[in-house]
């Protein structure tokens, strides 16, 4: 619980509401499909409140992309500051909750985030002297930080909006283009790319070889099952690794069988699975390839 609390090192406002809100440093390019390779911008108009979206490490790489400058020094040092304060947040957090913890006290989060106003009351109501007497000091500390972090934050956006650098390439409504990694896509996700394209002759074609790779697909799973059903019924248990049928496991097993007739009916079952994996394997590799031939896996996406 305590590493989830620690993924708002860029929305951390006063300590009067719910402090260090989960995901605020979300990117606010990002895509949600697997993608390799940088994303480069093309076109943009960034406001101040998008660059508040954007992590400690796209704030990092958006000043030192401008050209070397006092600004630029003053801005790196600025973010310096911020970075360490949001590390001095995270330190004091972990001190409070491990605390926290320790005195007993597990209702201290509202939606995930440290809830301030339920660590006072639990504290308050502490009988233990020596407990209430070191969360307060725990919960001071913790209080300091995230005041001393909401001001470099402050003096950090300041001196970069002053600088212009809201309206650098980097954020809203920005034009990006992303390679895809098709083969990490899940079948779903493929079809869903394919039918998010206009449609055309190479479309239909794409959703032809997309239609016999879920049939191909849908062949291993039946071969799959028909094997493994074969194993537990001859008694072979070991057939698995790391949750993935292990074919050297399956056919050390049938080589052990002294039961001749078992082992030719999982020797012929293990076939068809084999032949199922290659068909499927053959079939993916010819949508890939026809998919990107035709551009699928260049997308061009806007920015939240």
């Amino acid at each position: 619980m305590k590493k989830n609390l620690k993924t708002a090192a860029a929305g951390l406002m006063a300590v009067t509401i719910l402090a260090a809100g989960a995901g605020a440093s979300a990117s606010a390019a990002s895509v949600s499909v697997a993608v390799t390779g940088k994303q480069t911008t093309q076109a943009s108009q960034c406001t101040s409140s998008t660059l508040e979206s954007l992590s400690l490490t796209e704030l990092e790489t958006l000043v030192n992309s401008q050209s070397s400058s006092d600004t630029k020094t003053q801005a790196l040092e600025l973010l310096e500051d911020y970075e360490t304060k949001n590390d001095a947040i995270d330190t004091a957090q972990d001190n409070l909750v491990t605390a926290l913890e320790k005195y007993g006290i597990t209702d201290y989060l509202t939606d995930g985030s440290l809830d301030t106003a339920k660590i006072q009351t639990a504290i308050s109501s502490l009988k233990d002297t020596t407990g209430n007497t070191a969360l307060t000091a725990l919960f001071k500390k913790y209080s300091s930080a995230v005041e001393a972090g909401s001001e470099a934050k402050t003096a950090f956006f300041q001196a970069v909006e002053n600088a212009g650098y809201s309206n650098q390439t980097a954020a809203s409504q920005a034009s990006q283009s992303v390679t895809v990694n098709l083969s990490k896509l899940s079948v779903t996700e493929l079809e869903s790319l394919i039918n998010s394209q206009a449609s055309s002759d190479t479309r239909k074609q794409i959703l032809s070889l997309l239609a016999d790779y879920k049939t191909k697909e849908a062949a291993v799973t039946t071969a799959e099952k028909a094997l493994t059903t074969a194993l537990e019924k001859y008694g072979v248990k070991d057939y698995e690794t790391n949750g993935e049928l292990d074919t050297a496991k399956v056919k050390s097993a049938i080589s052990g069988l002294k039961d001749q007739s078992a082992a030719s009916n999982l020797t012929a079952l293990l076939t068809s699975y084999n032949k199922a994996v290659t068909a499927r394997d053959t079939a993916k590799t010819a949508l890939i390839t026809a998919m990107e031939a035709a551009g699928y896996n260049k997308k061009t996406v806007t920015a939240a």
